[in-house]
């Protein structure tokens, strides 16, 4: 861990988000994700996985470098948070993954470790931040995937900053430097987004990955300056299209 992470005051703590949210129990939140209607044209990951089904090369890649790895999806918002347990909760009692976010489905393939997904969002706070990670049903839907699965309510850095060196690998989409609370506080902002590289590259495995869609919170050139590189040149820009592996 690196101890010269600052504490950002600025940044709403997960301890605010989760005082002012309202609890949900198990069937709130099936019951909240059977009638939204998740749109694929608005939402990068969707958009990421559609397009890996027609990029075997691509497809072979990420299954092959997430073998086994601790899998964390940064930003994964509410939507992430909700289709995973809707998914599970559908898989485990009629036996059927059609429910399953793209995401978790390329996870099983790949027979990752386990999956976290970190949001600090008011919306992501209002049931994630509630739910026991330990709890029964968690772990039933844990043994029904074939890996453990968490939701945390985080600080993508601060969440980072916890985690041991060479520990994961990571998937970050659509998450744009316009969506942080850094607007009149530009040399903040360069330091977090220094700071943010500088950790994810510390807690990446070996060989593990970054990838993803639309986050140019990310940067090419600190990602290769800290010694992750792109097999392919066409999955080097953080602004469409991404694949980054630490040697």
């Amino acid at each position: 861990m690196n101890p010269n992470v600052p504490e950002f005051g600025f940044i709403q703590e997960k301890e605010e988000l989760l005082n002012n949210s309202s609890k949900h129990t198990e069937n709130e939140i099936i019951e909240l994700d059977s009638n939204m209607r998740f749109s694929n044209d608005g939402n990068p990951l969707s958009r990421f996985l559609e397009h890996i089904e027609y990029r075997p090369q691509l497809k072979t890649e990420l299954t092959k470098r997430l073998q086994g790895q601790r899998l964390i999806d940064l930003g994964c918002g509410e939507e992430g948070g909700l289709g995973l347990i809707y998914g599970a909760s559908q898989l485990l009692k009629n036996n059927s993954d059609e429910y399953l976010p793209y995401l978790i489905k390329l996870a099983r393939e790949a027979k990752i470790k386990s999956y976290t997904g970190v949001d600090n969002s008011p919306g992501f706070a209002r049931y994630a931040g509630q739910i026991e990670n330990d709890s029964d049903y968690m772990n039933e839907y844990s043994n029904a995937l074939g890996f453990k699965i968490a939701l945390i309510c985080d600080e993508m850095l601060h969440y980072v900053h916890t985690l041991p060196d060479n520990s994961a690998s990571f998937t970050l989409n659509g998450i744009a430097p316009e969506l942080f609370f850094f607007r009149d506080r530009q040399d903040q902002f360069r330091q977090w987004f220094q700071i943010l590289h500088e950790e994810l590259y510390r807690a990446t495995a070996h060989g593990g990955i970054i990838f993803g869609r639309e986050s140019a919170i990310l940067n090419k050139d600190e990602l290769v300056k800290m010694g992750l590189d792109a097999p392919d040149e066409e999955y080097s820009n953080t602004s469409r299209i991404f694949l980054f592996v630490k040697r």
